[in-house]
Formats: structure tokens, C-alpha cells, sequence
């Protein structure tokens, strides 16, 4: 029989942690650890991720 446990949580992460290395990944976890905000913190909504990926997007002019 499954217990249900209240404390299980969720954590939503952007997509673009999972693509960075395992060096940039490590440098990220210690900016946390230390309380320093980055963009890869974990949020508890998908939509609070959504609204941060979209905060840092950036468009690019190419001259010709």
C-alpha cells in the first residue's frame, strides 16, 4: 500500500539548465548554495519558469 506523503514537492526547472555542462551546472549550484539568484532557480509553477525565460529573451540585428 502507498503512503501519500504532504511533503513531496515539485520543483520546476528551465529547459535551459538541463543544457549546460556539468562544469556550468556546478557553478550554478554553488551561486545557489552561496543565495545569489540566477535564472536556472527552480520554481514551484511551470508558468513562474515561463515568465523568467521569457524575461531574459533577447532579440538579435544583423547588419548587411
Amino acid at each position: 500500500m502507498k503512503k501519500d506523503k504532504d511533503d513531496h514537492t515539485v520543483e520546476y526547472t528551465p529547459i535551459d539548465y538541463h543544457c549546460l555542462g556539468h562544469s556550468q551546472k556546478e557553478r550554478v549550484k554553488k551561486m545557489q548554495s552561496k543565495g545569489i539568484s540566477t535564472p536556472y532557480d527552480a520554481a514551484s509553477t511551470p508558468q513562474e519558469v515561463e515568465g523568467r525565460v521569457a524575461e531574459k529573451r533577447y532579440g538579435t540585428i544583423f547588419f548587411v
